[in-house]
């Protein structure tokens, strides 16, 4: 199988959202926004200013309407509706420290979004926004105890844009959100995947806590070492990346722990109950995968070594392929974004 790999100039893209076989947007730093449409358009910011944003995520509902994210100098959240040729700042925070992290909206109410980002101030809590209009507008999560700081959970990772996910959500008559999270990151103790579920008023815009449960996972210490991303496979299994961004190919770290697991979650208690070593001894930046006609689980990882996957023919695909940041699937093509411009699909001919 031959790979066509894009290397014109030293550009690297995180932030994907895959539509389906023929759409996708990807975005990047340098102020770097694509969209492909049987080939890939760019379709940047033309501010001069964005040109220095790492827009290390990005969301789309459809080929003209998508929303990204900056982190790094400052926190911008960028939206479009005509396909990227003009884009509006629907907010934007710069303050001292500020990190965003990663942006996500809920599959069963599309209007519902969420991003967040690194504690800032007194650290006792993860910066928050959400949104009941599709991204127009931003409202500042209140001090909670599902966003709150400790020692296993202190920070998130804005490596993918995957460090958490909304499960799921539903409306409680039209008037109240309920959604589901999973979350993890980097904490100086431990790392710990965090389940919770918090309840917005559409009204009063007010929000709380209504779950809120960790489930620690044992890594070494160290600088850069944490979960990095969070793929849901259904209702009940996850598949989570990490390690050390830091020291990405470190062989004594490779030999310590494993850094991707299959995760279970129990439906009726909301709990995590087991987490499977999936044997994938590097830096994980990325991480998904699906399950073929016959159940069985094919993951896919993306790192600073590419690919690694527990299907063979993926592997010997991507042998060539270095410094991944993100994966994602659409029915029959594997995507894969990275470093040096990097920023393909694969055709899933062995799929099944």
């Amino acid at each position: 199988m031959s790979i066509t790999i894009n290397t014109f100039y030293a550009q690297s893209f995180r932030g994907i959202h895959v539509l389906n076989d023929n759409s996708a947007w990807i975005s990047g730093n340098q102020g770097q926004v694509l969209r492909f449409d049987n080939d890939w358009l760019k379709c940047s910011p033309t501010r001069l200013d964005y040109t220095r944003k790492d827009f290390r995520d990005i969301h789309a509902w459809n080929e003209k309407i998508a929303i990204v994210m900056s982190a790094g100098d400052s926190g911008v959240i960028l939206r479009t509706t005509d396909g990227g040729k003009y884009w509006e700042e629907v907010f934007f925070d710069y303050r001292d420290r500020i990190f965003f992290d990663a942006i996500e909206f809920s599959n069963q109410n599309p209007e519902l979004g969420i991003l967040i980002g690194d504690p800032i101030g007194k650290g006792t809590h993860f910066y928050g926004l959400f949104t009941l209009d599709s991204g127009k507008t931003w409202n500042e999560f209140p001090l909670e105890l599902w966003n709150i700081c400790n020692y296993s959970l202190s920070s998130f990772f804005a490596a993918s844009g995957s460090s958490f996910k909304i499960i799921s959500s539903r409306k409680d008559h039209d008037s109240n959100y309920l959604a589901d999270l999973i979350l993890a990151g980097h904490g100086d103790s431990a790392t710990e995947i965090r389940i919770a579920q918090i309840q917005i008023n559409k009204e009063t815009l007010k929000v709380k806590s209504t779950l809120n449960y960790s489930f620690p996972i044992k890594l070494p210490t160290g600088d850069g070492m944490g979960i990095y991303s969070i793929h849901q496979l259904n209702d009940e299994l996850f598949l989570v990346g990490g390690g050390s961004w830091k020291y990405p190919n470190n062989e004594f770290n490779s030999k310590v722990y494993s850094s991707a697991w299959l995760i279970n979650k129990d439906l009726n208690s909301k709990q995590l109950i087991k987490a499977s070593d999936l044997s994938s001894y590097q830096y994980i930046s990325g991480i998904t995968g699906y399950f073929n006609s016959s159940k069985d689980l094919t993951w896919i990882a993306g790192g600073t070594k590419g690919i690694l996957s527990n299907n063979q023919i993926i592997n010997n695909a991507t042998q060539s392929l270095k410094n991944v940041n993100a994966v994602s699937l659409s029915e029959n093509y594997l995507w894969i974004i990275g470093s040096q411009n990097l920023h393909i699909r694969i055709p899933l001919l062995f799929k099944e």
